[in-house]
């Protein structure tokens, strides 16, 4: 029987939240027969692959198990993507898992139709609270052209998260995705490159991916997203060239959709490092990467100049920093001189001060 989905899952020493992320994708029999789920062992050296063989001895017809040397994550959406047979593909992250109700439903869906991206939204669940991330698209249930959509829902079509995308699987021929080995934050590359090639796209408003942020040492994890700044720089150059490998072959569309969302990631990527205080060396790593975009890249170096701070505060944040005027408030955070004057300038209103 045709899979209609293919659900790659990269592992690396998971034993411990495996279970519930395979237990999690056991449906009814007759869509057991419609759904793949290959486990990329990315070389763990816990019990991961033994727990996800039990799997495959169990519902072989189903479940796949890849055992491979460690290449950390974007190697595993590589050989998944190789092996996947599904007219439909998603990525879901060992210590995650989907509510098996709603996959029920999703893989109905998918057998339905026929476009390029399905969104749903999705469930973030912290230590002390669940969070509920529904995705502002007014067109529900409904196939909608990607021009549409931008019209209606762009700052939305911008920030979307891996979390919530599906891709079909027809998509990736001839885009030559090779998703970056070696480092960690990859699933950037999943949410911008493919968008290249999509012409349409389905909204469910169901919530499938359920999203563990509790666990410690996760690459979210703001410390360990601090010491791997050289992956994140490593990772924003090779995205903007792939982006540029791909210019010939897309219209003004989707150029501006794969620029707007690469200035997205990269203005994330600033704020988080010129709202803290970090180690001498982490700065200087900063600077000369911020010198290196601007001599490879001077579109996208130009554009961040443009960034405000938020909507509240006027101040061009990146700009002033890279011009040197900063001042470090008690709370670690940067902000630049026309922020604070803005700041007090709000208070002052606030209560009623004319001095």
């Amino acid at each position: 029987m045709e899979k209609i989905l293919t659900i790659v899952i990269p592992t690396y020493n998971m034993q411990d939240y495996l279970r519930r992320c395979l237990d999690s994708l056991i449906v009814p029999e007759e869509q057991m027969k419609q759904l793949e789920v290959l486990v990329i062992n990315d070389g763990s050296k816990d019990n991961s692959s033994a727990i996800a063989h039990e799997y495959q001895d169990k519902y072989p017809d189903t479940f796949r198990v890849i055992d491979k040397e460690n290449g950390n994550y974007g190697s595993c959406v590589n050989r998944g993507l190789k092996e996947a047979t599904g007219k439909y593909i998603k990525i879901l992250d060992a210590d995650d898992w989907f509510d098996t109700n709603v996959l029920n439903i999703f893989m109905q869906k998918l057998i339905d139709t026929d476009v390029d991206v399905v969104l749903t939204n999705f469930d973030c669940y912290y230590p002390d609270r669940t969070e509920k991330v529904i995705l502002n698209i007014k067109q529900k249930d409904k196939i909608i052209s990607l021009s549409d959509t931008m019209n209606e829902s762009l700052p939305q079509m911008v920030g979307i998260q891996m979390h919530a995308i599906c891709y079909k699987r027809k998509i990736f021929t001839g885009l030559n995705y090779h998703q970056t080995e070696g480092i960690s934050y990859t699933d950037q590359e999943w949410i911008l490159i493919p968008w290249a090639k999509v012409e349409d796209l389905l909204f469910l408003p169901i919530s499938l991916y359920q999203y563990d942020l509790g666990r410690d040492g996760q690459t979210m994890d703001p410390k360990v997203f601090e010491k791997r700044i050289d992956d994140q720089f490593v990772g924003i150059m090779n995205s903007i060239m792939m982006i540029e490998a791909v210019l010939s072959q897309i219209d003004e569309l989707h150029k501006k959709l794969l620029s707007l969302k690469m200035l997205s990631r990269m203005e994330s990527i600033y704020k988080f490092y010129l709202t803290r205080r970090y180690a001498k060396e982490q700065c200087s790593k900063f600077i000369e990467f911020d010198e290196k975009l601007k001599k490879s890249f001077p579109f996208y170096y130009t554009k961040l100049n443009q960034v405000k701070m938020s909507k509240y505060y006027s101040c061009h944040y990146i700009q002033k920093w890279r011009k040197g005027g900063y001042v470090p408030l008690n709370s670690g955070l940067f902000l630049c001189n026309d922020a604070i004057v803005n700041i007090v300038s709000g208070i002052k209103k606030l209560v009623g001060y004319h001095g």
